[in-house]
């Protein structure tokens, strides 16, 4: 991510990059083994590999991200909700207390707030993380939720085609802002504190 707090193309081409062209070690029987994601608790490829400086996932974890912004680069029919993806992740995984993670996690919480609860469509959503990450407004640190997410990255991944996609990625973002609802009146004074209406 660059200091705005979106990804950056360059990450996600190295992802996808060191996932398709590394070698990967097996269990006996050929399969790869799985971990949980420290950050979304998804089981995912448990490999090496570049991984993020402040989200707080898994390299394997990672990996699958980067699968999924790769797909939609390809095609764009596969292209709809990234925003929903992309501020699901980050909010799945928000790393550790510090001032590049907690921007991130309240931003991406924020985006979250106003497209499920707002009705904002993906252009005001996109204006509204660029309002809250313009790095002029003090946020803190939240106490993430405890457990595992019912629907993660994966389920975005395994889609079979784009509307399932679509469905996958509200999936992701409903249960992810469902996991974050004891922080739900502080994200919304936030919203509203950047300039934000419904």
């Amino acid at each position: 991510m660059n200091a705005k707090g979106f990804i950056c193309p360059r990450t996600v081409t190295a992802c996808v990059w060191w996932r398709y062209n590394m070698p990967r070690t097996s269990d006996m029987t050929g399969n790869h083994p799985t971990i949980p994601c420290y950050g979304c608790g998804a089981l995912v490829p448990n490999e090496d590999g570049p991984d993020h400086s402040y989200i707080g996932a898994s390299p394997g974890c990672w990996a699958v991200y980067g699968e999924v912004l790769a797909r939609a680069s390809a095609d764009p029919a596969w292209g709809d909700d990234q925003l929903l993806i992309l501020n699901s992740y980050c909010a799945q995984h928000p790393g550790t207390p510090g001032p590049q993670a907690t921007q991130s996690v309240c931003v991406h919480l924020i985006g979250l707030h106003v497209a499920l609860e707002w009705g904002y469509d993906s252009s005001r959503v996109l204006a509204a993380l660029r309002r809250a990450a313009d790095g002029s407004h003090r946020f803190r640190w939240l106490s993430p939720p405890a457990g595992r997410y019912g629907a993660t990255i994966l389920d975005v991944r395994d889609a079979s085609d784009p509307a399932a996609h679509r469905a996958a990625a509200r999936a992701m973002a409903e249960t992810t802002w469902a996991a974050w609802v004891a922080h739900r009146a502080q994200v919304a004074a936030w919203a509203a504190a950047v300039g934000l209406r419904t």
